[in-house]
C-alpha cells in the first residue's frame, strides 16, 4: 500500500507542484532527524525476528482502522 497518490509524483523532485523552498525545508528536516537517530544510543540487534515482532505489532495496532483519504 502505498501512503501518497501516484499521480502527484514526479521523479526529480517527489511532489508536483513542490516549491525549491519547501524541499529544501523537507531535505533539511530529514538530516535533522537522521543525525538525531545517529546520536540516540548505541545501536540494537535488529535480526530477522525483531522486523517480524516488529511487523506483527503494527498490523496489531492497525487493525481496524481504516483510510482517511
Amino acid at each position: 500500500m502505498v501512503p501518497f497518490d501516484l499521480d502527484t509524483l514526479d521523479d526529480e523532485t517527489g511532489l508536483v507542484g513542490e516549491t525549491a523552498e519547501a524541499r529544501e525545508r523537507a531535505e533539511a528536516r530529514l538530516e535533522a532527524l537522521l543525525l538525531e537517530s545517529l546520536r540516540s544510543g548505541e545501536p540494537i540487534p535488529a535480526p530477522p525476528e525483531y522486523w517480524e515482532t516488529k511487523r506483527l505489532n503494527l498490523i496489531a495496532r492497525h487493525a481496524g482502522k481504516t483510510s482517511q483519504r
